[in-house]
């Protein structure tokens, strides 16, 4: 194998350079970023070597002002005893993907700087009810770090053994499309959560509230109510007139 280059009409186009302009793989390289000349050589020179196929992406300057990522792929031709006579390859144009690519990054980085900024526990969920984000307000709430809940299942997060109706209603909401609300109790720490869960195209939008001193409040007056309806005495709370008699 040789430094020679042989390029297509389609290389020439995509490059938009005259034909004829590149003779060799160097003239090539050249157009290539410094990290990705650096890659590229060492994949050609493996490739020459030990006929080791290669596939890897670069970025490149076709012409001043005009910046291309491609996808470089290529192997060897060798005779029956295997000996490298030639490689072959081929550029594909990823520049529109890129761009798209870095798009969607920049979006989701804006999208993840507006939620982290929402002060009540916010959270999505991906298909199967696990976390996909988790802003500060949540890692405080539930006393983990993002890196402890993304990933896990929320009805296991918040301890699955007695939140059997949570993984239910999650995934009935994730299989109808349809908004839920509901209650369920966290362990460890043990607080009341209020759950609203909301559908998109990923999976589920979930606020957490901690509604732990209403349910202690409701738990109390429960209390209260069956004790009294328990005592054999009938108990009369009577008020007094304004002379000092009572009724």
């Amino acid at each position: 194998a040789t430094d020679q280059l042989q390029g297509t009409d389609g290389l020439h186009q995509l490059l938009a350079l005259p034909a004829g302009v590149l003779h060799t793989l160097p003239d090539l390289l050249d157009l290539l970023q410094p990290d990705d000349r650096a890659a590229l050589s060492a994949a050609l020179a493996a490739c020459r070597q030990s006929a080791t196929p290669f596939a890897l992406e670069a970025q490149l300057l076709a012409t001043p002002g005009r910046a291309l990522w491609v996808r470089a792929t290529g192997h060897a031709l060798t005779n029956p005893a295997g000996k490298v006579l030639a490689l072959q390859g081929a550029l594909v144009d990823l520049t529109a993907y890129k761009r798209s690519e870095h798009e969607s990054r920049r979006v989701r980085m804006q999208l993840s700087t507006t939620l982290a900024s929402i002060s009540e526990a916010f959270a999505t969920l991906d298909a199967h009810g696990r976390f996909t984000f988790a802003n500060p307000a949540t890692e405080r709430l539930l006393q983990r770090s993002s890196a402890q809940l993304l990933g896990q299942a929320i009805w296991r997060v918040l301890g699955d053994k007695h939140n059997a109706h949570l993984q239910q209603a999650i995934e009935d909401a994730l299989r109808s499309g349809q908004n839920t609300a509901l209650e369920a109790l966290s362990l460890p720490p043990q607080r009341w959560l209020a759950l609203r869960a909301y559908t998109f195209a990923e999976g589920l939008a979930v606020y957490l509230h901690d509604v732990t001193d209403r349910h202690n409040a409701q738990a109390q007056l429960k209390l209260l109510q069956t004790s009294i309806s328990r005592l054999n005495d009938i108990v009369l709370i009577a008020e007094a007139q304004p002379d000092g008699k009572r009724l």
